[in-house]
């Protein structure tokens, strides 16, 4: 974790806590150093969190270790509650269950804002209308 101002923090190197959000099998890097390729594990991947009066701010790129890997290592790190999620939660190669603990992870939280994009997939989509007032998708 870094702080790049105060209260603005680039975090990374998610643990890999809930074991249902797997990584996609078709996603993969070429080594530059030998030319192979090897599945990418996303250990690069990165969110912005911002410190507010209401709690913490999360912004996502693409969530590919897990969105709740992600919001739960947040968490932990800055001790706070997260308020609000914006941006891909990854949730269009999940499986089903692994949906569902994400829709329900977000909609039961005490979360104000849940504002997905591009790679949470219609299905989670659907499933998070149930946060009414709190949800919106771009």
């Amino acid at each position: 974790m870094s702080e790049i101002l105060p209260g603005v923090y680039v975090i990374t190197n998610f643990p890999r806590i809930n074991q249902d959000e797997v990584l996609s099998p078709r996603l993969w890097i070429q080594i530059l150093q030998n030319g192979e390729f090897h599945q990418d594990l996303f250990n690069d991947e990165v969110l912005i969190a911002l410190d507010t009066p209401k709690g913490i701010v999360v912004l996502l790129g693409c969530s590919h270790p897990g969105v709740r890997n992600m919001l739960d290592h947040v968490r932990k790190l800055l001790r706070k509650p997260v308020y609000a999620v914006v941006g891909g939660t990854h949730r269009e190669e999940a499986s089903s269950v692994s949906m569902d603990k994400a829709v329900e992870y977000l909609t039961n939280e005490d979360m104000g804002i849940i504002g997905v994009s591009h790679c949470t997939g219609e299905g989670a989509m659907s499933k998070l209308v149930v946060a009414e007032d709190r949800y919106f998708q771009k």
